[in-house]
């Protein structure tokens, strides 16, 4: 699964079973088995970094 803002391009080979999320400010490449945990990572960015990590 990979979800880049619109007009961005993304080459990825040999990456499996995780997730690629692009977005203004953030890269997470996080493994799918730990799909669980993303929200919990994307509040702790916002805490220490601000809301421009939203």
């Amino acid at each position: 699964m990979i979800n880049l803002p619109i007009g961005k391009a993304a080459v990825i080979r040999g990456l499996d079973n995780f997730i690629v999320v692009d977005d203004e400010n953030v890269l997470m490449i996080y493994p799918k088995s730990e799909e669980q945990e993303i929200k919990e990572v994307s509040k702790e960015m916002v805490a220490r970094f601000g809301d421009q990590y939203s």
